[in-house]
């Protein structure tokens, strides 16, 4: 009987040994499982993660090129618009040129109509002249007579004498300033110091101008030069009214 119950325990504990080892075999098999579904875990991360990586690049790219292209786009239209600047400082140079050529003209003939003003001024004059003494011319007298010269001399004084205070006292002391004016070649001058501008021969201060000023003339009289001219922001400009300066004031350029 002993017997008997010593094989069923030796039995029993046979067979829980083998099923601890059994356990012991699943165990190690669970922990190694976990162990593969752990680097598999990680295999798939690095995986996103470089996926991830890689549609970033690809979208950093793809706005790259979108950058590229809209820069290329701008780069085209500055030259273009470059184009379009060089072709209107060109045809503005031209048309300068043209100007200046212009205004030269005009100056040459505004001196033109000034110098035949001033000779129809002095023909007028002169034909005024000419009839006061074919109107004042007194009657002959005997010839070689002393007396008679003497009387037609006193006569013809007398005559001119009435004449000329008859005149228009006014237009009398402007025909004789232009009488006296000279004409020039057109000349370019500078102030040589700050200095006053009148508004005629001896007339009213109007203005001052800094030393250096630039100005045209080709009318002087006298110990005076009418300004025809002068230059605002380096551009031309014809002078609208009387203008004089001392001659002493300025300096050919």
């Amino acid at each position: 009987m002993k017997k008997v119950v010593f094989g069923v325990l030796l039995l029993s504990m046979t067979a829980m040994a083998d099923e601890i080892g059994r356990m012991d075999a699943l165990a190690q098999e669970v922990q190694k499982l976990r162990a593969d579904f752990a680097s598999c875990k990680e295999k798939l991360a690095s995986k996103d993660s470089q996926q991830t990586a890689l549609e970033s690049e690809r979208n950093i790219e793809s706005q790259l090129r979108l950058e590229q292209e809209k820069n290329e786009q701008l780069s085209r239209q500055l030259q273009k618009y470059a184009q379009q600047l060089q072709k209107a400082q060109k045809e503005l140079k031209e048309l300068q040129k043209k100007n200046a050529v212009l205004q030269t003209r005009l100056e040459a003939k505004n001196e033109e109509i000034f110098v035949k003003e001033m000779q129809l001024q002095r023909a007028r004059y002169k034909l005024k002249k000419r009839a006061q003494k074919k109107k004042t011319k007194p009657k002959k007298l005997p010839k070689n007579s002393k007396l008679a010269c003497d009387t037609q001399k006193i006569i013809i004084e007398k005559k001119e004498k009435q004449v000329t205070l008859a005149l228009d006292k006014q237009k009398h002391v402007v025909l004789k300033e232009r009488i006296k004016t000279t004409i020039t070649k057109p000349k370019t001058y500078r102030t040589n110091k700050e200095t006053a501008i009148y508004d005629g021969k001896n007339g009213k201060k109007i203005a001052n101008w800094e030393k250096g000023r630039s100005f045209t003339s080709y009318i002087e009289s006298g110990e005076w030069i009418k300004i025809t001219g002068y230059f605002v922001n380096r551009k031309w400009r014809k002078a609208k009214k009387e203008l004089w300066i001392k001659k002493e004031d300025a300096m050919l350029r």
